[in-house]
């Protein structure tokens, strides 16, 4: 993950923080793509991993998804030149799909998915968002890669809010929710955020939620770094045979690009 950012951004040193400011990250993502270095490809490969959640959706056939890395910077601000520089994060917790269009199982969700066609990677991204409840059940999942303490930052859920996520929806307007978006950010103010707790992890930990939990994250209000990949699953049996055909194809173009292909069957 360093790698990858000394490689793409100059004078960019993962061993000096005076450095850091030039790399440019909201939420310590790598910017919008998704990754395929080897390492985040064997990752998802973790039988471990695929147990869990075939476990889950008892069901044992399963696509795995392309997704980002996240890194969150120790908490430092820095003097250069005349401006404080800041790597901190905004605490938030949000839903990765359209509450109202999930709920409603609203056809034109499923349209816009069977429509990708994953010339352009952000697609893989955009996947995991289309999701209505007449899909069965939906996860989301991270593997934590260091030590993850309550101060480090990093995962906020709402527990058991997929409990009471139809009650909640009841209590909103259809307006509440932006139709251009296949997701949901609760406002700073909302009760719900108060709610909100830390999940701390130790390193190689996997941890998975219910789609319809509110989530999101915390800033890092230590010295120590906070480094995650995001993982989640899906049955092959939710997914037409077009899709399924030009996902498969995108993806062994990107095996074959990072060295993978020997390793994997599709």
């Amino acid at each position: 993950m360093f790698s990858s950012i000394e490689r793409e951004v100059k004078k960019f040193s993962r061993h000096d923080p005076l450095t850091w400011n030039k790399w440019r990250s909201c939420f310590g993502l790598p910017g919008f793509l998704p990754r395929f270095d080897y390492q985040l490809l064997q990752n998802r490969q973790s039988k471990q991993i695929y147990d869990l959640l075939s476990k889950i959706f008892n069901d044992s056939n399963l696509r795995v998804s392309h997704d980002r890395w996240n890194i969150y910077l120790p908490t430092q601000v820095e003097e250069l030149g005349t401006k404080k520089v800041s790597w901190k994060t905004k605490t938030n917790i949000h839903l990765d799909m359209n509450p109202s269009r999930y709920s409603h199982d609203e056809p034109k969700v499923l349209e816009i998915r069977d429509q990708l066609k994953f010339e352009d990677l952000y697609d893989f991204i955009t996947e995991n968002n289309l999701v209505v409840q007449s899909m069965g059940t939906a996860v989301q999942g991270l593997i934590n890669l260091e030590d993850n303490t309550e101060e480090d930052g990093g995962l906020i859920i709402v527990p058991g809010f997929h409990k009471v996520y139809d009650e909640w929806l009841a209590t909103m307007d259809k307006a509440d929710f932006d139709e251009k978006k296949n997701s949901y950010q609760f406002p700073n103010d909302s009760e719900f955020l108060k709610l909100a707790q830390r999940i701390p992890m130790k390193s190689g930990s996997f941890v998975v939620w219910d789609q319809r939990c509110a989530h999101g994250s915390r800033p890092n209000e230590s010295e120590n770094f906070r480094m995650a990949q995001f993982i989640r699953m899906v049955p092959v049996k939710t997914l037409p045979n077009d899709y399924k055909k030009k996902r498969a194809q995108a993806v062994r173009v990107q095996l074959e690009e990072n060295n993978f292909i020997d390793h994997v069957s599709i």
